[in-house]
């Protein structure tokens, strides 16, 4: 159920602050008031950040709490927890604190701190933006979120109103923050909410996420049958708007082809086939009914069929329409290639750009003053406005004059305090020696360091000079110019290897469509050979497309736009069965063992892309192993899934085993460029494994087989030690 997890924490951190607060209005001295007022802020901290979640996970908005935002969340908290229990250091989150005894109850009077403001200021953010979140219900059409509204309209506003008094002085308990009683209501109030109108089991999920954009029509009706729902799709089915039909009888608002929505008196699902529009305007459409849980109504949804119902081409317009694929494919093709001309071009340009940056950069910073520190031999420091620019040292400890305040301030900025430290200490201590390194800091700048002795016309030594200059742009153009130089390095790679490999693999079945389509046209053939000749037209055709498809992925990936991973909980072990059941159909010679712990579970996978690795790895285990022999698909579950394609084959030589996966590569030995293939294969199945989180590798002896492992990540990490085996011819 979404939000219950961060509902409970939040009730359960109202708890922590309520008892906590209980108890420091009960204690009798400051020390033990202080100590039960820190330990509230174990509460206070986290319930602004639980509200939020539970705000973004009940309304849908789950899939913006990854894991840089939850950290970026827990930082304030965190910090707050570390500021209240070392405040004695600081002051940072109160200060001047004493005991008040004077009204009906003893209470701690202090002045806040800098930090207190900056926890009240975030703490009021996220209950605003959760409150907004939450308000936005409120508004929803469907009768079915009513009492849902009213839980949330209570546990909205609770909060804010108790708040509001104690602010403005109007609690009806003078000097008590009643905060944490206001969220007890809104928890009772989400609690009613989550047992009388069952918060949790209907959320109301960003509709225009889920509904809005479907392509199929969803209409609902109530047990009288009257419409009370209905998306866009259903809108521009049946030629109306919601404004029009919801409220209204369905036998007026909806078109007579639909009569089974109403006319079903029995509350059963029911699936029919409806026609609705006239002439060249119809559609064909599935209509599914299904009732609603406890009779309220029915849910309907038309799904067009149209295309199912079109008669399939002849052979001359199969043929044609063919042709023009394949030209358009061609035309893609090349589209493709010189979008990697452009790629190469831009890249260039850019080092170019880069190159003349970095020498701008130099010319600058050679001009630029640096900055300055110099110590004397007595101690005493002098530098430069740079200096205290570079270093963000604050203007009071400039103004000190102290030289422990001021050193202090340079190495609160540093990486490696401690380190930098002992590098004066004994330049200080060495005064002959010179010293140039580089300083990283905190904030990601790094920069560039000089020293040396100063030494008098007699050689006395009056001390020492330390240079400073921000070196940060230079490195990053540094390093932008080498990922730059590799990245053209393997565009001119994949050029040349598609130009070698391309040609030749769309030329092959080309061939072979063009000549068997003009044998059927010119000539009459019986039935056998016919079919024979419609068969490898087919399997020509198919692998062509295939071969189109692999290239179209690879100049998404390599453009940027890459291809959408949808996931969805996925049966991995349907996936990998009927996989094998389609190999199996295909081939004689080898032997297919499948290998599945029971009970697995689902992970959170693209079902299409998965498929698509794995047919890959099937193909490239019968390919490789002309020869037959057993292939095995093995399921392991430690801590991930791991599934593993092991074959019998020619194996791969290990000097090729680092470059299998490279866009377009295929091992140089005599057996394996025998095969047919692109090479393209095994470099989208590791794109689409690692888009899932995943990683793939191989094994293999050369003359032995090999064996492809790829896994997923899964929540759960217990291991099963029981196999199921499906092994069959």
């Amino acid at each position: 159920m979404a939000g219950a997890i961060p509902l409970l924490f939040l009730m359960l951190a109202v708890i922590e602050w309520s008892l906590a607060n209980a108890l420091e209005l009960g204690s009798a001295n400051l020390s033990a008031k202080l100590l039960w007022a820190n330990i509230e802020y174990l509460g206070i901290v986290v319930v602004p950040v639980m509200w939020l979640l539970f705000a973004f996970q009940y309304t849908g908005k789950g899939m913006l709490l990854t894991r840089r935002n939850l950290a970026l969340l827990a930082s304030v908290p965190l910090a707050t927890l570390l500021m209240v229990w070392t405040n004695d250091f600081h002051g940072l989150m109160r200060y001047d604190v004493r005991l008040d005894s004077g009204g009906p109850f003893s209470v701690v009077l202090k002045t806040y701190g800098t930090w207190f403001w900056v926890l009240v200021a975030y703490s009021y953010v996220l209950l605003l933006v959760g409150t907004i979140v939450l308000m936005k219900t409120l508004f929803r059409p469907p009768r079915l979120y009513r009492g849902q509204a009213i839980a949330l309209l209570i546990g909205v506003l609770s909060p804010w109103i108790g708040n509001a008094l104690y602010i403005s002085g109007l609690s009806p308990i003078p000097r008590l923050d009643i905060t944490p009683c206001a969220f007890a209501v809104s928890s009772l109030a989400l609690a009613l909410g989550l047992f009388r109108s069952r918060l949790l089991d209907i959320i109301p999920v960003a509709r225009e996420t889920l509904i809005e954009v479907m392509d199929d029509g969803m209409i609902v009706v109530d047990a009288k049958s009257r419409l009370v729902d209905l998306n866009k799709a259903a809108e521009r089915i049946i030629g109306r708007t919601d404004s029009e039909t919801v409220g209204h009888q369905a036998t007026h608002a909806l078109p007579h082809a639909l009569h089974s929505i109403w006319t079903n008196p029995k509350p059963v699902s029911s699936r029919t086939e409806v026609v609705l529009g006239e002439s060249d305007t119809q559609h064909h459409y599935n209509l599914k009914i299904s009732p609603l849980r406890g009779g309220r109504g029915r849910l309907c949804i038309l799904q067009n069929i149209t295309e199912q119902k079109e008669a399939q081409a002849k052979l001359k317009r199969y043929q044609e329409h063919l042709q023009e694929l394949v030209e358009e494919r061609t035309k893609e093709l090349s589209q493709a290639l010189e979008n990697v001309k452009k790629e190469i071009t831009r890249h260039r340009r850019t080092t170019e750009e880069l190159r003349l940056a970095n020498t701008t950069l130099s010319t600058q910073q050679e001009t630029t003053l640096d900055a300055i520190l110099v110590v004397g031999k007595e101690g005493k420091m002098s530098y430069n406005q740079r200096f205290v620019d570079m270093w963000g040292i604050p203007p009071g400890v400039v103004e000190s004059g102290s030289r422990e305040v001021i050193m202090q301030s340079v190495l609160d900025n540093l990486v490696e305090p401690v380190e930098f430290a002992k590098r004066m200490q004994y330049l200080n201590a060495h005064q002959n020696e010179k010293s140039r390194e580089e300083v990283s800091l905190l904030d990601g700048r790094i920069f560039d360091r000089y020293s040396a002795g100063m030494f008098g016309p007699e050689g006395k030594y009056h001390g020492r000079v330390w240079y400073f200059r921000d070196i940060t742009a230079e490195k990053r153009a540094d390093r932008l110019i080498r990922e730059q130089n590799e990245r053209l390095k393997e565009l001119d790679r994949m050029k040349s290897e598609f130009l070698s490999t391309a040609a030749h693999e769309l030329r092959t079945p080309l061939t072979s469509i063009l000549g068997f389509s003009e044998i059927l046209l010119e000539r009459t053939l019986d039935e056998e050979r016919r079919n024979k000749f419609m068969k490898i037209i087919h399997k020509e055709s198919k692998g062509l497309t295939a071969l189109i498809n692999d290239l179209l992925d690879v100049s998404g990936i390599e453009s940027g736009r890459g291809f959408k991973i949808r996931k969805k909980p996925t049966d991995l072990g349907s996936i990998i069965r009927e996989n094998a059941r389609l190999f199996r159909s295909q081939t004689d010679e080898h032997t297919f063992k499948v290998r599945i712990p029971k009970n697995l579970p689902k992970v959170q996978a693209d079902p299409d892309k998965i498929d698509q690795v794995l047919e890959n790895l099937l193909s490239n285990a019968v390919k490789f192993s002309p020869k037959g022999g057993e292939i095995v698909v093995t399921v392991e579950r430690n801590g991930e899934i791991r599934v593993s394609v092991a074959d019998q084959g020619m194996g791969i030589p290990k000097k090729d085993i680092p470059y299998v996966f490279r866009k377009f590569y295929r091992a140089k030995n005599a057996f394996a460029q025998a095969i047919p293939g692109t090479g393209l294969g095994l470099g989208i199945a590791k794109y689409i494994v690692e888009a899932h989180g995943g990683e793939i590798f191989v094994n293999s002896r050369l003359g032995k087989g090999s064996v492809v492992t790829f896994s997923l990540p899964i929540k759960s990490t217990k291991r099963r030690s029981h196999y199921e085996e499906d092994s069959h011819r």
